[in-house]
């Protein structure tokens, strides 16, 4: 949808721009970019809202377009409007420079030639291999001739040079509203995490136009103003305590006989974590979801996979995912302590298990599902950038999932951007009186 004519439109856009580059900061302070400058001078000024560099000596031209007038996606012409070729001819005279332009509207097309363009092995494979269909090479002809070359086979090449390095970043107004930038930085630094983003929010206006910030300034800035980097993978007394949590886990249950774990059903778990996805672990009263765990964390153990099992009937969530962890013994959220304790590349696992047992066993129910809800939302921004990843697995009664909506809303995470991200298992091994629960 456009926005508004006249000034409101302009604020919008201007309130896109800002938000999006405080995402950008925070991926400084994660370390995944070296550091970023908004509305640079001199000759990186023309068509440039925003500079990133990355370690090795990469560097990026930021063009930020929210909307493109009424129209609901965009076209070469429209690039051309903004002028947006010209720029890429300044700015891109190396593979490590590129032009990314930021916009809520798609360019499906276009964004396809350009993976199509870095995906082969070479920009005159592109021009033999790739440009075999009308619709193609009819969008590659626009391309060519707005960047004013010909038809020769080096200007041919070269369009498809500046392919390579051009990039359209479709972000939604919702995706850089702030949310998930919010509990990214709530996991570096102390205090309420919307103050630490509306600190960094100010930060855009207050005459910081054309200075290069890094992690260092951005972080001497946070702390003069009272938010501290919090230092969790030096915190001796997490591995501790998570070893001690998942000890208590593991007693409170108990096999009947000699009745055996589900091993395979913990195996289908382990191959849907390791493939990317959380997990919703269903099934009746007593058919077995219990044993499965138990089974998981058998292979976990086997596969040296980090992992933190919490049962919440035991200790119930109350407050904030703050607040929590320091009912467990940590002094920080369970999901930031499982997170500080791993290595570069390196998967945890986080169990909540019990889940039905909120809607019977307490008058805050409302509030313990607020609080695991929190801690999805943080291990959602984890994955917004550095290469530690938290995986989920939730459990619960199936009965108390398909008829609680609260719950079916936790354990669905009923986003679009997180919906693709779950995977349900149902539990049917056993009997109701396979496994007994202390």
């Amino acid at each position: 949808m456009a926005f508004e004519l006249g000034g409101r439109a302009d604020k919008f856009g201007n309130r896109y721009e800002r938000r999006y580059f405080v995402s950008l900061m925070a991926k400084v302070l994660q370390g995944g970019l070296l550091s970023v400058q908004s509305e640079p001078t001199g000759d990186d000024e023309s068509g440039t809202d925003i500079i990133v560099e990355y370690q090795g000596g990469r560097k990026d031209f930021h063009q930020c377009k929210a909307r493109n007038g009424s129209n609901e996606h965009w076209t070469t012409s429209a690039l051309a409007r903004h002028k947006v070729f010209q720029h890429i001819k300044e700015h891109v005279k190396t593979e490590q420079n590129h032009f990314v332009f930021v916009t809520a509207l798609p360019f499906v097309a276009l964004n396809d030639l350009c993976l199509a363009a870095r995906n082969s092995d070479s920009c005159q494979r592109f021009v033999t291999d790739q440009l075999t269909t009308y619709g193609r090479k009819n969008l590659f002809d626009q391309w060519r001739k707005n960047l004013g070359l010909g038809e020769t086979a080096a200007d041919q090449e070269q369009a498809a040079f500046y392919l390579r390095q051009f990039e359209i970043c479709t972000l939604s107004d919702d995706s850089v509203e702030g949310d998930q930038w919010k509990y990214v930085l709530g996991s570096m630094f102390t205090g309420n995490p919307d103050d630490v983003y509306d600190v960094l929010l100010n930060l855009t206006e207050n005459d910081n136009y054309g200075k290069t910030l890094t992690a260092g300034i951005l972080q001497q800035y946070l702390e003069q103003r009272g938010y501290q980097r919090r230092l969790l993978a030096s915190d001796t007394n997490i591995p501790l305590q998570i070893e001690r949590l998942n000890h208590r886990f593991k007693s409170h249950f108990r096999p009947i006989g000699d009745h055996p774990f589900p091993i395979q059903e913990a195996h289908t778990v382990l191959q849907t974590i390791l493939a990317g996805k959380n997990v919703l672990l269903l099934g009746d009263a007593g058919i077995g979801k219990s044993g499965c765990v138990q089974a998981l964390l058998d292979e976990l153990d086997n596969e040296h996979i980090p992992y933190l099992a919490l049962s919440v009937d035991q200790k119930i969530p109350q407050g904030t995912p703050e607040y929590y962890g320091e009912d467990l013994g940590f002094r920080a959220s369970p999901v930031l302590c499982l997170e500080s304790q791993l290595a570069s590349g390196q998967m945890g696992v986080l169990i909540l298990d019990q889940l039905d047992s909120l809607r019977w066993a307490t008058r805050s129910c409302e509030e313990a599902l607020g609080v695991c809800g929190e801690m999805l939302q943080q291990v959602q921004a984890l994955s917004c950038g550095g290469d530690r990843t938290v995986r989920v697995i939730l459990v619960s009664r199936k009965f108390d999932y398909e008829n609680d909506l609260a719950l079916h809303r936790l354990c669905t995470s009923a986003t679009p951007e997180q919906s693709g991200l779950w995977e349900q298992s149902n539990c049917t091994h056993g009997t109701k009186n396979g496994w007994k629960l202390l």
